[in-house]
């Protein structure tokens, strides 16, 4: 049996709409922590509620809840043969009208989840 060593939990908002129809403000409302409850709490309410898949980016898909405007992605990568890492992600995006967004955000955060997993290994 392994266990999760690692937790880091992402949660990107998009407070305002920019002027310009292909931008939004998400990059100054990335918040990361470490905390165990919340990847749990995350992950009990997301287990029944599989939502609808947005987009997918290598490992990551990014799914819209179904009673919400939320969306959330889901990673675990194993670290050191005997170590694991499980990374969550919501994104809180109900200013934010941009249709590349998705692909943005993904990229940004799966570039940060590996540089930081990656100082794990």
């Amino acid at each position: 049996m392994t266990a999760i060593t690692h937790v880091v939990n992402y949660t990107v908002r998009s407070e305002t709409q920019i002027d310009s129809p292909t931008e939004c403000d998400w990059r100054q409302h990335v918040e990361i922590n470490h905390a165990c409850e919340i990847a749990l709490n995350r992950i009990s309410k997301w287990h029944s509620n599989s939502g609808q898949v947005v987009y997918e980016v290598g490992p990551l898909t990014i799914r819209k809840a179904q009673d919400k405007n939320v969306y959330f992605g889901l990673l675990t990568e194993k670290i050191n043969g005997s170590e694991h890492a499980l990374v969550t992600m919501k994104l809180l995006l109900e200013q934010c009208q941009c249709p590349d967004v998705f692909r943005e955000i993904s990229d940004y955060l799966l570039d940060d989840c590996q540089s930081r997993l990656n100082r794990l290994k």
